[in-house]
């Protein structure tokens, strides 16, 4: 079980690092084309249920009227998506924010942790989980540019993912 987490943690962590710099070095488009990525996909489901509710045929066992209801309600989240990415990066921003502020708890934790284990580096971890708390912080609560924001959060996600890693193999040489 607990080899399993690392590698969940592991994997989470270069996820973290690999998206931190598909952010840093493309902000303007990224959370753009990923709008429009969503959108599209929502636009297509709604569509389908529209067009599954119009000719009749029941997509599934349900109620016939929540395709259409499924399908207008889809359609409209989806122009939402692709005519104000704006308005979702506000959003993206506070919920990847609040699992970066998890995250650095979840490292303030460790740091004692491991303070209480003997562990003659634990100042470090804590020192960390600090400036990934400010971080966190900082990306719920700024409100200014598109471009700004995503590269600060590329840069917070760079650096949750390396001081999740760092946490990994210091844990794992604690275990020796």
């Amino acid at each position: 079980m607990i080899d399993r987490f690392k590698k969940m943690f592991l994997f989470l962590s270069i996820a973290y690092i690999v998206l931190g710099l598909i952010m840093i070095f493309n902000p303007q488009n990224f959370i753009e084309i990923l709008c429009y990525v969503f959108g599209g996909i929502i636009i297509v489901y709604g569509l389908f249920n529209v067009i599954a509710y119009l000719s009749g045929r029941n997509s599934y066992d349900g109620p016939k009227n929540s395709e259409l209801i499924r399908g207008v309600v889809s359609l409209f989240i989806g122009l939402f998506l692709v005519i104000r990415p704006a308005f979702i990066v506000n959003i993206f921003a506070v919920v990847l924010g609040i699992a970066v502020l998890i995250d650095g708890i979840y490292d303030l934790q460790l740091a004692v942790d491991i303070k209480e284990n003997g562990y003659d580096k634990w100042f470090i971890h804590l020192i960390t989980a600090i400036i990934t708390i400010i971080l966190a912080l900082i990306i719920i609560f700024t409100s200014s540019g598109i471009e700004l924001m995503t590269v600060f959060i590329g840069i917070s996600l760079l650096f949750d993912g390396l001081t999740n890693i760092f946490a990994i193999i210091s844990i794992k040489r604690l275990l020796r």
